[in-house]
């Protein structure tokens, strides 16, 4: 026969009540590793979505530099367009530009003699 203490019933509240602590850490970890998890995989699609951002902002880059190479004047016809205004060291003749802002010169009956 087993003898029971003579607190038992105060015994028996003990023992529900650590299985029930059990039980409530158990689930509060859970919890936590749930909350982690999905952290996880928030961070991840985040990640995944700046990088797909990042992708369609270097391709939207490419494409715009690609169409500006098709629309813009060729070299030859820039070269046509500013023809009057050719390096010196080119073998065709520069236009002469005259400079209208300079101030004009004094008559030389007015320069001061040395």
């Amino acid at each position: 026969m087993i003898v029971a203490p003579a607190n038992w019933r105060k015994c028996l509240h003990l023992v529900r009540g650590k299985k029930q602590l059990a039980i409530a850490s158990a689930q509060a970890q859970l919890r936590r590793r749930l909350a982690r998890l999905a952290a996880q995989e928030d961070n991840e699609r985040n990640e995944k979505t700046i990088d797909e951002k990042q992708d369609v902002q270097l391709d939207t880059r490419n494409r715009s530099d690609a169409d500006t190479d098709d629309i813009g004047p060729t070299a030859d016809a820039l070269e046509a367009a500013t023809s009057d205004h050719v390096s010196p060291n080119s073998s065709r003749p520069a236009r002469v530009v005259r400079n209208t802002s300079r101030r004009k010169k004094a008559p030389p009956s007015a320069a001061p003699t040395r």
